[in-house]
């Protein structure tokens, strides 16, 4: 399998090997729907929680004491009936992730590179280099390719 080298211009300059075992893939849409059902819900924040008696931050000191005051007795300011008090049945903030494996998550990302190598929708540029660090440079290297909507992946840090 060869994919093709293209310039920043959008021209090709040559060709690229690209080895079966990534790009050689057949679809799987079960795997590729479990690792983007896993991202998604990883993404999610089950943060609806209230307080109870164990979480009030409060003290522990019992408020009076048990007999002879002519008020009812207490245990706790952290009680449910009192003001600032913990909450009986509340809601508890829900975790929503769950773990996929590391090579189940490995063979999902191999899957949906080759089908986007079959499918033609893959580019390999050569060189994204520019004179000045500036947007309107970017924006009519990406004019010149035809790219709409895209990721781009470098093999090493450029600034």
């Amino acid at each position: 399998m060869e994919l093709k080298l293209i310039n920043a211009n959008g021209e090709v300059a040559g060709n690229v090997a690209a080895s079966d075992a990534l790009f050689g893939r057949e679809y799987n849409e079960a795997l590729v729907h479990q690792l983007v059902t896993a991202y998604l819900a990883n993404a999610r924040s089950g943060n609806r929680a209230q307080k109870t008696r164990a979480e009030v931050n409060h003290s522990i000191k019992k408020p009076w004491r048990q007999k002879g005051t002519g008020r009812a007795r207490a245990g706790s300011s952290r009680s449910p009936l009192w003001r600032s008090g913990a909450i009986v049945h509340g809601p508890v903030a829900r975790d929503y992730s769950f773990k996929i494996n590391k090579q189940v998550r490995k063979l999902a990302l191999k899957m949906a590179l080759s089908t986007r190598f079959t499918s033609e929708n893959m580019l390999v540029v050569n060189k994204l280099q520019f004179d000045d660090i500036k947007t309107k440079n970017f924006v009519a290297c990406k004019n010149a390719l035809g790219l709409k909507k895209a990721l781009i992946v470098v093999g090493e840090k450029d600034s």
